[in-house]
């Protein structure tokens, strides 16, 4: 009978929904990813094109599809450190709206060369979002969640890679290109509210911040921030076991046996030793 009047915990759902849509904020940033590598597709086109101001020839294509890769040498090995410094939050926020503009030069630059540097340059924000995305994303939603939200950002690849494929088909190369800079400057304005990784935080030190109710992520904040004390060398209690002695001096004749004394005496030849 007591168990059928125990309470259930109570679902939070404000908090629940926060931790989603700052997901979907966060994993949309894979769409990028998509498009870099689907933005291929639109490759036909522009060489077709006498309009450009530049031509565009076969040792071109395989430059400008090739730089995903020839970005990732480089960028990737930068992505963590410059989390760790800026913040995978903040980082985040910084690169939406440079990724739109690199769209949009990649769509009316009338230099090939200038193609090639917003190419490249998009490539590596590409390559950023490859790790950033599942990390702030693992910090920012509890366990229950993170499967997913992980799992939505994989999706958005998918979706992203999808939609310059179906505008290459149907629409001129300069404004399929173009219209890949749309999400980005949403997402920019939306990025605005993303609260920092309670993670992040507390590894700076600044442990009130990462537990503040406002991107309702409590719990995790209390939880990393009593990880981050307990690890910390001086926070540490000491955990060698003490014995309890009793003052032989106090102890009253008559009250134990002669047993209880030598063992009381032992006792505290042990601890002083």
């Amino acid at each position: 009978m007591a168990e059928a009047f125990e309470k259930k915990p109570r679902v939070r759902w404000p908090s629940i929904l926060r931790q989603v849509a700052f997901g979907f904020i966060v994993g949309a940033s894979k769409t990028e990813v998509g498009m870099v590598v689907g933005w291929s597709a639109i490759l036909p086109k522009l060489q077709a094109d006498n309009s450009s101001g530049f031509d565009v020839g076969e040792s071109d294509v395989t430059w400008l599809v090739a730089s995903p890769s020839i970005a990732g040498l480089v960028v990737t090995l930068w992505t963590g450190p410059l989390m760790e410094v800026i913040g995978p939050s903040r980082l985040l926020f910084v690169l939406y709206l440079p990724i739109a503009l690199l769209w949009l030069l990649q769509a009316f630059t009338p230099y090939l060369s200038v193609l090639y540097l917003a190419r490249y340059l998009a490539s590596g924000t590409c390559m950023v979002f490859g790790s950033l995305p599942a990390t702030l994303i693992s910090e920012l939603s509890e366990p229950g969640l993170r499967g997913f939200l992980l799992g939505f950002e994989e999706a958005l690849v998918a979706l992203g890679q999808m939609a310059v494929y179906v505008m290459a088909d149907l629409l001129p190369w300069t404004l399929a290109t173009a219209l890949c800079a749309a999400p980005f400057v949403l997402l920019f304005a939306a990025a605005w509210f993303l609260p920092e990784s309670p993670y992040w935080l507390v590894r700076k030190g600044r442990e009130e911040d990462a537990a503040s109710p406002s991107g309702g992520f409590e719990d995790e904040a209390r939880t990393s921030r009593r990880s981050s004390v307990r690890s910390s060398p001086g926070s540490r209690r000491d955990s060698r076991p003490r014995s309890r002695t009793r003052d032989v001096s106090s102890v009253t004749p008559g009250a134990c046996s002669a047993t209880d004394v030598d063992a009381t005496a032992t006792l505290a030849d042990a601890s002083s030793a």
